[in-house]
């Protein structure tokens, strides 16, 4: 398999985050809901210290409509900053998205 250098920089699972955050957002945007606040959570499996896994939120970050109303859908560099876009506090899990 061969991976660009988007995706070799990154990591695959970070890249569907964000393609799956863009999704969600273009979805609510093109939708009559589109006055109402987003919050994408993303649950994954993780292991603690002790090598016990379990589930946990990996990804939380939230948007505005002024936010996602305004959003180019059609540029292809938005994914890598689509997490930026947020007003508020986005929460990753750093540990998740480095493997």
């Amino acid at each position: 398999m061969n991976f660009t250098p988007r995706e070799a920089s990154i990591g695959m699972a970070t890249i569907w985050a964000q393609e799956d955050t863009v999704a969600i957002l273009q979805c609510v945007a093109n939708s009559d809901r589109n006055d109402a606040g987003v919050i994408v959570r993303g649950l994954g499996n993780v292991v603690d210290e002790y090598g016990n896994p379990f589930e946990a939120a990996i990804l939380v970050v939230g948007y505005t409509p002024d936010v996602y109303n305004q959003i180019n859908y059609g540029h292809e560099y938005m994914y890598d900053t689509v997490w930026d876009l947020s007003p508020w506090e986005t929460q990753l899990n750093y540990n998740f998205f480095e493997h």
